[in-house]
């Protein structure tokens, strides 16, 4: 699930909401049963002076039984700045879940022997 959170001072057009929703949606189809949402916030950043204001998109995704992960991206296109923040919230998703296998593969081949227990269990 994707929840969009606006912030003022930041219109957010249909358009780009779509493109959100569209973005994000297709970037997790392939992990949908690890995330159980993905909070997006778009702001307007005034640091560039005469150049322009830059545009922040902060992705918050929380993962099943894993910690969450937090991803920022800052571009002087909003568009882009959401493109990049997909990509970066993917890969670091991603990421979580191959360190939670891999753990949990290292938890079994590390199993501790206990002298006495039944190594089978016929019920």
């Amino acid at each position: 699930m994707i929840k969009i959170i606006p912030c003022p001072g930041f219109p957010l057009t249909n358009f780009m909401r779509s493109h959100l929703g569209t973005r994000f949606t297709h970037e997790f189809a392939k992990y949908r049963t690890h995330v159980t949402l993905l909070e997006v916030s778009v702001r307007s950043l005034h640091q560039n002076g005469r150049a322009g204001d830059d545009v922040l998109v902060h992705v918050n995704a929380k993962l099943n039984g894993m910690d969450d992960a937090v991803i920022t991206a800052v571009s002087h296109d909003a568009y882009r700045a959401i493109n990049t923040a997909a990509r970066r919230a993917r890969r670091e998703v991603r990421r979580e879940i191959r360190r939670q296998q891999q753990l949990e593969k290292r938890g079994r081949r590390h199993r501790v022997y206990t002298p006495g227990a039944p190594a089978y269990y016929s019920g």
